[in-house]
């Protein structure tokens, strides 16, 4: 797992163990019983995640961060109880993130809501190679972590949704760009899935 680190600078990460494995219930199921689902995905500061239309620049993290941001505000105004009646039946439910999913069968609700998007900076040390004694090599390499949490997750949203945020980022797109995608809800105006070794 990565986190932030305490003293809140933004630049670090550290990993954090996780606690020993314990036993369930019998009738636990991941699956079902999860209310919402986390996602980390970490990625270098300069990706071009493997798609022909996402350029190979530095990310503008703060302006990922707010793409991001505003898929919570409208999930968040979907939740709340006063939501005027000029606002359309589909935003209260939440973002609609059929543009983003793939595989998705033809019928299934699409509607996710996010409880925490967000994008901040981080360093990972680099792997060490004994057979490289380059004093090129740097220490750390800068990384990206986009975190998502949210009720549902589609198959292959997360990855979708990295690399098409990735690359409105990169091209310095409007803040609600990934509103207007998913309002679309045109596949082929988002980016290709980003590798899942992220």
């Amino acid at each position: 797992l990565v986190e932030a680190s305490p003293a809140g600078r933004l630049g670090h990460l550290r990993v954090v163990e996780t606690p020993a494995p314990r036993e369930t219930h019998m009738n636990f199921h991941a699956t079902f019983c999860a209310t919402w689902r986390r996602y980390v995905y970490v990625f270098p500061m300069r990706q071009s995640m493997r798609e022909e239309r996402t350029p190979e620049r530095t990310i503008n993290v703060a302006l990922l961060n707010e793409m991001l941001g505003k898929l919570v505000e409208r999930s968040r105004a979907s939740a709340d109880k006063s939501v005027s009646a000029s606002v359309s039946a589909s935003k209260k439910k939440g973002v609609d993130c059929y543009a983003f999913a793939r595989d998705t069968v033809p019928g299934k609700d699409s509607f996710v809501r996010f409880l925490e998007a967000r994008a901040f900076l981080g360093r990972v040390p680099t792997p060490s190679d004994d057979a490289r004694t380059d004093s090129t090599k740097k220490e750390h390499e800068d990384v990206v972590v986009i975190e998502l949490v949210a009720d549902r997750f589609l198959r292959k949203l997360v990855r979708v949704l990295v690399a098409t945020a990735a690359r409105e980022a990169a091209t310095g797109a409007a803040p609600d760009v990934l509103l207007k995608l998913a309002d679309a809800r045109e596949r082929a105006a988002t980016a290709s899935a980003a590798p899942p070794s992220g």
